[in-house]
């Protein structure tokens, strides 16, 4: 479980993991993101962001990080799934808890209400007079 995440800050998961096999060719790892009420909020992949896992060794971990975490606060469940070579080689379903709270994603002190959606996305605003 991971407490006390702010909105905002950087986030950073690590999986520990140890094969039979000393090399792991081809490895993609996923993080789901899912609200308390099952609802996906987003997956994390490392083949989304061109992460070179073409050979791994068979022991150590893999860290996923996140510059500014972008979901309000609440309570999140994360599932694990890897595949070696295009075979599922775990899927781990509630594999970890994510405690959110409340952070200064924008840097302005605001902060939006729960009903007004669950990601944060940084984004800017400009007055475009004719």
């Amino acid at each position: 479980e991971i407490d006390h995440v702010l909105t905002g800050d950087p986030l950073q998961i690590a999986l520990d993991y140890e094969s039979s096999e000393e090399l792991l060719p081809n490895v993609v790892v996923s993080l789901g993101v899912d609200s308390i009420y099952g609802e996906r909020i987003c997956i994390l992949q490392s083949d989304f962001v061109d992460a070179d896992f073409s050979a791994v060794a068979g022991r150590g971990t893999l860290a996923c990080g996140v510059d500014a975490f972008p979901l309000i606060a609440g309570v999140y469940s994360v599932t694990v799934y890897i595949t070696v070579n295009g075979e599922v080689a775990d899927w781990v379903s509630g594999a970890l808890t994510i405690r959110v709270e409340p952070g200064d994603f924008y840097g302005s002190g605001r902060y939006p209400e729960a009903q007004d959606g669950k990601l944060l996305i940084a984004h800017s605003w400009a007055a475009v007079q004719p």
